[in-house]
């Protein structure tokens, strides 16, 4: 797969793709989800293996964006990330109820 394919799957996308020097060498700059750039460096290593000269990405916070749905109901994208999130926390999957606190 290509980086825009992945940047693409992880809900990522380009925003600035520059020609750097005189060699087929691109900078590009993307928006990116801070909970979808864990293993991007992984990934992107697997994605570009042998095609490119590769050097690490430097993340850098950009902005805030509400994520779309309701994080209780199950399905939901804003729930998928939630448990995503609690299983990289090392917390209970499960979302608690107002009640418990």
């Amino acid at each position: 797969p290509s980086i825009h394919t992945l940047l693409n799957h992880c809900r990522g996308y380009i925003f600035s793709q520059q020609k750097q020097f005189e060699m087929p060498l691109y900078r590009i700059k993307a928006y990116l989800p801070v909970v979808e750039s864990f293993g991007l460096t992984t990934d992107l290593r697997t994605c570009l293996d042998g095609q490119v000269i590769f050097t690490p990405p430097r993340y850098t916070f950009g902005r805030w964006v509400i994520v779309d749905g309701n994080p209780l109901k199950e399905g939901s994208t804003a729930n998928q990330l939630a448990i995503r999130l609690r299983r990289f926390k090392g917390v209970s999957e499960s979302i608690p109820t107002l009640d418990k606190f």
